[in-house]
């Protein structure tokens, strides 16, 4: 189960920058993501996204840690954003998933 805190940090972003959670959202089962996972995923799920976007979740609050190469969602984000990927499952986004 997620954390008040982390919720809170997740609808921050959101409000500000819906499409970066869009995109944390479809990454958040990844422990680590790489920039080449982080990019296929953008081009071939959420083809609608601006390439920016990836740089905006690279920064952004969700992220815990990054290089180079690859970023780490922070834990309590990840399982945030995994409960939303579950609820996403029995829904419309179904065939995306």
């Amino acid at each position: 189960m997620s954390t008040p805190g982390a919720e809170f940090i997740v609808r921050q972003v959101e409000r500000t920058r819906p499409q970066v959670v869009e995109l944390a959202e479809l990454l958040a089962p990844a422990v680590r993501a790489e920039a080449a996972l982080i990019r296929r995923l953008r081009i071939e799920l959420l083809p609608h996204l601006p390439a920016e976007v990836e740089a905006a979740l690279w920064f952004s609050p969700l992220v815990q840690a990054h290089s180079a190469g690859a970023i780490a969602l922070s834990v309590p984000v990840a399982v945030a954003l995994r409960e939303r990927l579950a609820r996403q499952w029995k829904g419309e986004r179904r065939s995306l998933l």
